[in-house]
C-alpha cells in the first residue's frame, strides 16, 4: 500500500490509517513522531484520524466555524481517546488476566490438595503398620514374660525325680556297705 501524502511505499508496521477519509500513511507524514505512533494504544489506531479529518470534525460540531484554540488542540492532539472503549478495553484484559489467575490458582491449589491427599494417605498406611508391628511385638512379651504352665510342671516332675534318685542311691549304697566284712590285723602279704 502506498502513503496517501508522500506516494511511497508504507510497511505494515510504520502505517496508520484514518477512520475519517481511510487513507494510510506513514506516521511521519501524519505529523506524528516514532514515540507518538507507538504510544497510541491498538485499540485507538483503528479510530485514529489525521489532522484535517480532525479539523473537519470539529468544524461541523462548531457550526463551521473552528476557533483558533479547539484547532490548535485538534491538530496536536495524537491521542484521539475514547475513554468508553479504554474502559471496555482495559476491562476485557482484566477480567482475561483475573481468569488466567483464577485457573492458574485452581490448578496450583488442586495440585497442593492431591499432594496432601497422598502424603495422609500414606502416613495412614504406616502408622496402620506400626500398630500391627506394635500389636505382634506386645503379644512376642507377653508370651515370653508368662511362666509357661507345663515347663513349671516338667520342672517340677524331675526335681522331685532327682530326690528320688538320690534317695535310691543313698539306701543302694547303705544296703552294699552292710554286706561289707571289716577284717583287721591281717597282714596283707604272705611270709
Amino acid at each position: 500500500m502506498d502513503c496517501f501524502k508522500c506516494k511511497k511505499n508504507v510497511a505494515e508496521r510504520d502505517v496508520i490509517k484514518c477512520t475519517g477519509c481511510n487513507m494510510y500513511m506513514h506516521y511521519q507524514c501524519a505529523d506524528l513522531s516514532e514515540t507518538e505512533f507507538k504510544k497510541i494504544l491498538p485499540m485507538n489506531k483503528i479510530k485514529w484520524k489525521c489532522p484535517p479529518c480532525k479539523n473537519k470534525r470539529l468544524a461541523g460540531t462548531l457550526g463551521g466555524t473552528v476557533s483558533p484554540k479547539f484547532k490548535d488542540c485538534a491538530t496536536t492532539s495524537i491521542l484521539n481517546v475514547d475513554t468508553d472503549a479504554l474502559t471496555e478495553y482495559m476491562d476485557a484484559k482484566l477480567d482475561s488476566l483475573r481468569q488466567q489467575w483464577q485457573e492458574d490458582l485452581n490448578s496450583a491449589i488442586q495440585k497442593v490438595s492431591k499432594t496432601f491427599a497422598q502424603d495422609i494417605n500414606r502416613l495412614g498406611k504406616r502408622v496402620d503398620s506400626w500398630e500391627e508391628r506394635i500389636k505382634e511385638l506386645e503379644q512376642n512379651f507377653t508370651a515370653s514374660h508368662s511362666p509357661d504352665v507345663t515347663l513349671m510342671q516338667e520342672n517340677n516332675e524331675l526335681r522331685a525325680d532327682l530326690e528320688n534318685l538320690r534317695a535310691k542311691f543313698d539306701d543302694l549304697d547303705q544296703a552294699s556297705r552292710s554286706c561289707n566284712v571289716e577284717l583287721q590285723n591281717i597282714p596283707d602279704k604272705k611270709g
